[in-house]
């Protein structure tokens, strides 16, 4: 009500326009027909608000499943960000968000999880996909920092000890930035 936006037209316009059978939902960029980001970000945007069907909720998730990669064993549980390219920490930081979302069971989301502790870099953050350690931003750094507050009672010492790298990264990166704000622990 307050945004003045039709949420059950918005949530009509994903089911009915967006969504391609068995592939996802359309992508943004020319000549894809569907896109894991895109579908990451509608699925959790649809069950966060809406209630889905248990066929909405299982075809979801199996089509999120899809575009998650199994091999070669580095690249396990992690999504492209744009089909059929380099895995990316924020693609799969939304793919898990969504996948819980959806009441998938943690053996589900968690190899997803275990790849972003994998690709956490040293400083604390995440790269942009094709990038060397050292190119971490802040935006990158969003999505999986999400992931791991969401999981870290299941991730127990593990979760707290990248938690803690990505509260020195904020605190680096916000004494680099000139008359910026600065950044309270996680």
């Amino acid at each position: 009500h307050l945004t003045g936006v039709d949420l059950d037209a918005t949530q009509a316009f994903l089911r009915q326009r967006c969504f391609v059978a068995g592939k996802g939902f359309s992508s943004q960029y020319e000549g894809q027909a569907a896109s894991c980001t895109t579908t990451a970000i509608c699925v959790y945007a649809l069950s966060e608000m809406s209630v889905l069907t248990k066929k909405e909720k299982e075809e979801f998730q199996r089509v999120l499943l899809g575009f998650r990669r199994k091999s070669p064993a580095e690249e396990a549980g992690a999504f492209p960000r744009t089909t059929g390219r380099e895995p990316s920490g924020w693609t799969t930081s939304q793919a898990a968000l969504a996948l819980a979302s959806l009441g998938a069971p943690w053996r589900v989301i968690q190899p997803s999880v275990e790849w972003l502790l994998r690709t956490q870099t040293a400083r604390g953050g995440w790269n942009f996909l094709g990038t060397d350690d050292g190119h971490e931003k802040l935006i990158y750094t969003l999505c999986p920092t999400l992931v791991l507050a969401r999981f870290r009672h299941r991730l127990g010492d593990r979760g707290a000890k990248a938690l803690a790298r990505v509260s020195a990264f904020l605190d680096q990166t916000s004494s680099m930035m000139h008359g910026g704000c600065r950044f309270g622990r996680i």
